[in-house]
């Protein structure tokens, strides 16, 4: 039995992927109206205790930390979206508490088309330089959404996503080298990030903009001395830019699969925890 806490805008894909790999699911959620058609509900996730096996945590990333922090001090498995909390203080504490307890979803980490780069020919080379592109745009007409406030701004919520997924490529440790954030005024939010980081010995960045509604990419580009890859995350696709040739399209649901293949990775054990705590750490580096 899982507790998913939080039916916001990936819900459906997250229930469905659960299902799939036989989960019994009690839905927590404090907007009553998102559970209408849920058979089981409760309203206040301390309700969850000793009614499920673990939770699931997909509520604004403003609340992580309370959430985790609660299950762990009451020894519940954890599986957390990203990113996992909005500061160091509170990625210290929660690491003291974790004790096998936890997995963090990473949602590119997880694609159809991350798994089937890891499995190709070009795991064998080693890129010269990587860079990352995400518009997902919470923005409009120069103000973020009041619904989007809890995001806490563009580089912390999206730059963790290429990076879990080059994590899961190449397995070598991420370090951050620097950070720039352009925001919008009295909000104190950044709609813009470009940041920069070594993976081992390669030059990684990512260029995250939240304001362009015509443009809702999401990719990774990685450059060999004859040929650029491009791993396309809203495709589900792999494209050899330099040829200008389609190598792989999932037939799947995106949203769908991500989830599918997180859990499954999650079952199977297969992904360091550590990794988490990591990545995390390296994102909230600017802060200090």
């Amino acid at each position: 039995k899982i507790g998913l806490i939080g039916a916001g805008h990936v819900f459906i894909y997250l229930m469905e992927a659960l299902e799939k790999l036989g989960f019994e699911v009690i839905v927590c959620d404090v907007d009553n109206s998102k559970l209408i058609n849920i058979k089981n509900k409760v309203n206040d996730y301390h309700q969850l205790l000793n009614k499920v096996d673990l939770v699931y945590v997909s509520t604004p990333p403003n609340t992580h930390f309370e959430i985790i922090k609660y299950f762990l001090e009451n020894n519940v498995f954890v599986i957390s979206e990203k990113p996992l909390v909005t500061s160091t203080e509170e990625l210290n504490i929660l690491s003291k508490l974790i004790n096998n307890n936890f997995y963090n979803i990473f949602h590119f980490a997880f694609g159809d088309e991350i798994l089937w780069f890891k499995n190709s020919n070009y795991m064998s080379i080693i890129p010269n330089q990587i860079k990352c592109y995400i518009n997902d745009p919470y923005v409009e007409n120069s103000h973020i959404k009041e619904e989007h406030l809890n995001l806490h701004g563009s580089y912390l919520d999206e730059t963790i996503n290429p990076l879990s997924a080059l994590i899961n490529i190449y397995n070598l440790p991420i370090k951050y080298v620097n950070s720039s954030l352009i925001k919008y005024k009295g909000d104190n939010l950044d709609y813009r990030s470009y940041s920069l980081f070594k993976l081992g010995n390669i030059d990684i960045s990512v260029d995250v903009l939240w304001n362009d509604f015509n443009d809702r990419s999401k990719y990774i580009d990685i450059y060999y001395d004859d040929v650029t890859l491009r791993l396309d995350s809203m495709n589900s696709s792999v494209i050899d830019l330099t040829h200008n040739k389609l190598l792989f399209k999932s037939k799947d649901v995106r949203m769908y699969k991500h989830y599918l293949n997180g859990l499954t990775d999650f079952l199977n054990n297969k992904t360091n925890k550590d990794i988490s705590f990591m990545l995390n750490g390296e994102i909230l580096k600017y802060k200090k």
